[in-house]
């Protein structure tokens, strides 16, 4: 009974964080800037993937959010290397063997190796950013092939990378036009600093990163082998929530608590209450595409100002942005379909249930062998 009084503490621990973190000032402020900027960048990358005919519009919407910051020169520079990492990532894919996209066991073994490799790098080097697009774009190619085995893989390889420039290159004009327009003219209020990495540049081997890298892989490579038994909804979306979960710069893995399973209940908890709401507004839109426009811009708005805030609980802010937008961007406005949403949304839970497993052993052997080790 003190276990449940516990979790539930811990829930409106933080509830409570978030609402103290959301004081609309009436002021026009840094932060509301941001707000805004974020929720118009989604809208213009939406708008263009449209226009440019598109297959999945919800990419490019997530770049233009992810990519985008209050320094042009700090966008500019995310958005390199995204496009960078997934066109490196594309490439990787396309040329894999097709007797290994055959094969389970191999898809397996392909996607353990890459997503161990490329997660370590990303969080120990500089450039992590880039490495983290290259798993990420090679592990959604690939574990795509098992949800449609008869895909033409380079043109979904070429559609990803068209998707995350048109978001990249929205982001980037959007965020140079606002600096000149508004930053600049009201002086330092909007000229925030540029964001510092937090990730160790020292080129050495670091075994902690590659411990925590190789949980990444082992999660991933039990998508295509439990795939036979259990058609995971959105494969892709699966091992996406595995790479970003665990996408911790290597100075925070020995810190005290534990970093993996905060952002993992933190991802949960915003990925539910985006998907929850996305999926009552998509049917209360009516397929309209002005209504879904305006509910795009609201969802945005709140989940980049709790992002925004000086709380501890910023990535829920994100992951709450993250999931409205998958459930709620549909990919053409004729035919909207709340099933695709849903089985994004039930993708990334299931990302997250194939995750926890492997913390929970890994965390117990870690236990048991530093216990062992203190009784000799």
């Amino acid at each position: 009974m003190k276990k449940k009084k516990c979790r539930l503490s811990d829930l409106a621990t933080v509830i409570s964080g978030i609402a103290r973190s959301q004081p609309w000032v009436s002021d026009f402020g840094p932060r509301l800037l941001d707000d805004l900027e974020a929720a118009l960048s989604v809208l213009v990358a939406i708008a263009c993937a449209h226009a440019l005919h598109e297959k999945n519009i919800g990419w490019a919407a997530f770049s233009a959010y992810m990519v985008i910051r209050s320094q042009t020169a700090t966008t500019l520079r995310r958005g390199l290397l995204r496009i960078i990492g997934t066109v490196a990532g594309a490439t990787a894919a396309c040329i894999v063997p097709l007797q290994i996209l055959a094969s389970p066991a191999w898809l397996a073994v392909a996607l353990m190796l890459i997503g161990t490799v490329t997660l370590y790098l990303a969080v120990t080097e500089r450039n992590g950013y880039a490495w983290l697009f290259i798993g990420l774009t090679f592990c959604m190619l690939m574990t795509d092939r098992l949800q449609n085995p008869s895909a033409n893989l380079y043109l979904f390889a070429e559609s990803r990378i068209a998707e995350v420039a048109t978001g990249t290159v929205c982001a980037i004009v959007l965020s140079a036009v606002t600096t000149m327009i508004v930053r600049r003219p009201l002086s330092g209020n909007f000229l925030q600093p540029s964001e510092q990495s937090a990730a160790n540049h020292l080129r050495c081997w670091q075994t902690t990163a590659f411990l925590h890298a190789l949980k990444g892989g082992v999660a991933l490579a039990i998508i295509p082998l439990v795939w036979p038994l259990i058609k995971i909804p959105s494969p892709v979306q699966a091992s996406i929530t595995i790479l970003a979960v665990l996408m911790i710069p290597a100075s925070r893995l020995s810190s005290p608590g534990s970093p993996i399973t905060t952002k993992l209940a933190h991802r949960f908890l915003g990925c539910i209450a985006g998907g929850i709401l996305a999926a009552v507004g998509l049917l209360a839109c009516h397929h309209s595409p002005v209504a879904m426009a305006l509910l795009v811009a609201i969802g945005v708005i709140f989940g980049k100002h709790i992002e925004n805030s000086d709380t501890r609980f910023v990535y829920i802010g994100t992951q709450f942005t993250l999931a409205f937008l998958v459930v709620l961007v549909p990919d053409t406005y004729q035919s909207v379909s709340v099933a695709v949403g849903i089985d994004r949304f039930l993708g990334i839970l299931c990302g997250m249930g194939l995750l926890y497993p492997i913390l929970l052993i890994a965390n117990l052997a870690h236990r048991w062998y530093f216990g062992t080790i203190g009784k000799q």
